[in-house]
């Protein structure tokens, strides 16, 4: 009765892991995106001239969607590599 309940409690817990990692990749997929978005956003205003009009609050909303985004995302892969979520016998 109790291995039963072990193993219960060991699937509850492989499972758990498994949505945390989904969340985790979901983060780093949305912060990718967010990363790409503010590359060409500011690519774009750089063709036209206007990137030196800038205030510095704008300034601050582009570092952060050109290295904040792409290096937090860079880290979530990284550790979900390391964790061995892309791997197929996820063991």
């Amino acid at each position: 009765m109790h291995q039963n309940l072990y193993i219960l409690i060991f699937y509850y817990f492989v499972s758990m892991k498994l949505l945390v990692q989904l969340l985790f990749f979901a983060i780093a997929l949305l912060l990718t995106f967010l990363g790409l978005i503010s590359w060409f956003a500011v690519s774009i205003d750089a063709m036209s001239g206007s990137l030196a009009n800038y205030t510095q609050e704008e300034n601050m909303y582009a570092a952060v969607g050109l290295i904040i985004c792409p290096l937090i995302s860079i880290i979530i892969y990284f550790m979900l590599w390391k964790t061995n979520f892309f791997t197929r016998n996820n063991s």
